[in-house]
């Protein structure tokens, strides 16, 4: 009868050691091919990203420059309620309250029937003077090419 040999304690442990180097590696490896295709990803999409136009954002707020973009715009929104900020280039609260009054106008153009628009009271004081615009800013709700006085 042949005898069996004994497992070798030592040359297990080496087997085992080796395997874990291996497995190891292999992890590592794996983590940087996750990384180079991740990579490769973020890159494809940043030439999609170079390589497709930007799109025009639709103009929420339009800017009225003379007594005849005023009454155009009047003529085209006449169904829908429009509000007109009056402002000033250099006036601080001008200023303050633009960002809002754009942050209102994308919330609300088109929606309910609201139409925004801006005039640079001080550049055209003269054109709109009729206008009863006392201070900038001012904002001023139209119907109808009528404005709605609050009460």
């Amino acid at each position: 009868k042949e005898a069996t040999p004994e497992p070798d304690p030592v040359a297990e442990k080496a087997e085992e050691s080796v395997a874990e180097v291996k497995e190891a590696e292999l992890r590592k490896l794996m983590d940087e091919v996750r990384a180079t295709e991740a990579a490769l990803k973020l890159l494809e999409l940043a030439e999609v990203k170079k390589s497709t136009p930007a799109l025009e954002p639709e103009v929420k707020v339009h800017p009225i420059e003379n007594r005849q973009q005023f009454n155009q715009f009047f003529e085209e929104h006449s169904k829908e309620i429009v509000v007109v900020k009056f402002f000033k280039s250099r006036c601080q609260a001008c200023r303050l309250l633009a960002p809002k009054f754009r942050q209102v106008a994308e919330i609300y153009d088109g929606v309910g029937q609201f139409k925004f628009a801006e005039i640079n009271f001080g550049e055209n004081r003269e054109e709109f003077e009729d206008l009863n615009v006392m201070f900038t800013p001012s904002v001023h709700f139209y119907w109808g090419g009528v404005e709605s006085k609050a009460e």
